[in-house]
């Protein structure tokens, strides 16, 4: 448009000074000198009409806000408080985590969300390095500086790359160069390389005030775990619970002095197919389930805000203590579990063998326990010696436990209770039931009575047809038998069993 209007007014002012009959040389001339002059014109305005580039530095930082899920991802929250002219604005956010997801990226402007308008978002990720840099290169000059140890001064040669693959290649006045002794030095960085990984946004601003512009992306590789430390003492009925959030980043980019915050809860991402897991018989639910400092129900699943700032730096992993709870009630037990593999075969004493599992129970309870929802993680457990110190005695994992769950902890195999499982008769009745007999003995040796459980399960329809002792259901498919051992003795337990179809 401007070359038009150029053009007319340059015409109406040749025909005002040069009438119709005048020398159509002069005309022809001006005319060139004109359309010369008007496309300068069209050149300078389309140059001013460029974005004009701002750049959000990792200073111009005024928040920093990440919270982070136990599903390996976390949501970032990057402020920036930057001021920028008016009109098309090329806005380079720079030091964004390199595993973003670039989808999953908004910017607005928190304070003048109505002057600010995004109209295209790029995320740049070819980084700087020697070959790309040499790459942007090819066929330009640049030059090469070497020092002459004979004459102990520089010598600056000026060169032309004609190729860089598979090294650099030369071409120095009318000689190629495979290499070329010295360093090179580039008269300007390329567009199009950064040195971080960087947002970039064409935007239109139309206000000369400061934006607070708040960047909001989703980034892999951030992942956090609850750890928990269990101290058993006073005759192993009350026990010290504390509990530590291991924080491990691998996003490719550090958050200094962040809010921080976590969600417990299993976020869907891809679907997985539940495997078996043999602790649902021994009680162990699963729910949403949280963290501390400020934990509240978000959805369904619990978020917790760490009180202070913390400081997560690239490659690194944070340990952060959440919780401490003394004196919570934990009662130890005993239990013997079994297989439905066993009731349909033949099987000899080593093919059945029976450990007897030590088992820690605690009550997630206002009164007696934690009181506050657990995430899912690994507790490891220890005693005190007769020296006062404190010793390992085993870890188990637990799933998000809700408040007033109860959970339990197997620790290891115990050393003075020992059991004995013997098949003592065997019949298949049919091609598809089968009845067998069971001899389970039960040895304590230590100095006081203990109470051991006994867990079977079975895989098709049952009915126990014989028993010693009396069974608690637990579902439809398993079953508890409960023996008491006085101390320095013996308990057995017998029974028959019928499993299939008839």
């Amino acid at each position: 448009m401007h070359f038009a209007i150029c053009i007319a007014m340059t015409m109406n002012n040749t025909m005002a000074q040069y009438p119709y009959r005048t020398c159509s040389t002069k005309w022809a001339d001006l005319c060139r000198t004109s359309v010369a002059l008007c496309l300068y014109m069209l050149v300078c305005d389309v140059s001013q009409a460029q974005p004009i580039r701002v750049l959000a530095r990792k200073a111009d930082r005024s928040g920093m806000e990440i919270t982070v899920y136990n599903a390996n991802i976390g949501l970032v929250k990057d402020t920036r408080t930057i001021t920028m002219p008016r009109g098309k604005v090329k806005v380079y956010f720079e030091g964004v985590a390199a595993d973003i997801l670039p989808s999953s990226v908004t910017a607005t402007s928190t304070s003048n969300s109505g002057s600010f308008t995004i109209l295209e978002q790029n995320y740049e990720y070819d980084l700087i390095n020697r070959n790309k840099l040499l790459n942007k290169y090819v066929g330009k000059r640049l030059r090469i500086i070497q020092w002459n140890e004979y004459q102990d001064r520089t010598i600056t040669t000026e060169a032309n790359l004609i190729s860089n693959n598979d090294g650099p290649v030369y071409r120095v006045e009318d000689k190629i160069y495979l290499d070329h002794p010295g360093y090179v030095v580039l008269p300007a960085l390329p567009e199009g390389l950064v040195a971080h990984p960087t947002l970039i946004w064409l935007a239109e601003n139309r206000t000369e005030k400061a934006h607070t512009l708040e960047a909001s992306y989703l980034t892999e590789n951030i992942n956090w775990k609850a750890n928990y430390i269990l101290l058993v003492y006073d005759n192993k009925r009350r026990a010290d619970l504390n509990g530590w959030v291991t924080l491990d980043n691998r996003s490719g980019a550090s958050f200094p002095n962040a809010t921080l915050k976590l969600v417990a809860g299993k976020v869907n991402r891809v679907q997985q197919s539940p495997g078996f897991d043999r602790r649902r018989y021994r009680g162990l639910g699963k729910a949403e389930a949280a963290e501390e400092v400020g934990e509240e129900a978000l959805s369904s699943y619990h978020l917790y805000t760490i009180a202070r700032p913390v400081n997560i730096d690239q490659a690194q992993t944070k340990q952060i203590r959440f919780f401490g709870t003394s004196k919570i009630s934990v009662a130890k037990e005993y239990l013997i579990e079994g297989s439905s593999r066993f009731f349909r075969g033949r099987y000899t004493g080593r093919d059945v063998e029976a450990p007897v599992l030590v088992i820690y129970s605690l009550t997630n309870s206002r009164r007696r326990g934690p009181g506050r929802p657990l995430p899912a993680g690994i507790i490891r457990g220890y005693v005190e010696d007769s020296e006062g110190q404190r010793q390992f005695i085993g870890e188990d994992r637990i799933d998000h436990t809700p408040v007033n769950k109860t959970v339990k902890l197997e620790m290891g195999a115990a050393f003075d209770i020992t059991a004995e499982r013997r098949q003592t008769a065997y019949n298949r009745v049919s091609t598809q039931l089968y009845e067998s007999a069971w001899e389970i003995e039960v040895k304590n040796q230590t100095e006081s009575s203990v109470r051991v459980d006994i867990i079977e399960h079975f895989d098709d329809n049952w009915e126990i047809t014989q028993k010693s002792h009396s069974y608690e259901k637990f579902d439809a498919f398993t079953v508890k038998f409960t023996l008491n051992i006085p101390k320095k003795d013996k308990n057995t337990l017998t029974y028959r069993v019928r499993v299939g179809l008839e």
